[in-house]
């Protein structure tokens, strides 16, 4: 296990984070202009989500992703890699 194999899985990690992080910015901006009781209610809901998306599970991803590369890198460190 190399860091070179773990890029992919980190850019889709970043991209997301970054793509949630803009339509919750989105929402919030359309949230606030003229619109209907119920879609007014349904971009709430819907910004609200992706809060709590990125206050509780990305913290936890972010923690996962870091044991996984340690210990890969320990097990790759201590004979993982046995040819």
């Amino acid at each position: 296990m190399d860091l070179g194999s773990l890029f992919p899985a980190l850019l889709v990690f970043l991209i997301t984070a970054v793509m949630i992080g803009i339509g919750v910015f989105i929402l919030d901006k359309i949230g606030a202009s003229g619109l209907t009781t119920s879609a007014t209610t349904s971009i709430n809901s819907t910004r609200d989500s992706f809060a709590t998306l990125g206050t509780t599970w990305f913290p936890i991803l972010v923690i996962v992703l870091g044991a996984v590369l340690v210990i890969g890198m320990l097990m790759s460190g201590f004979g993982g890699h046995k040819r």
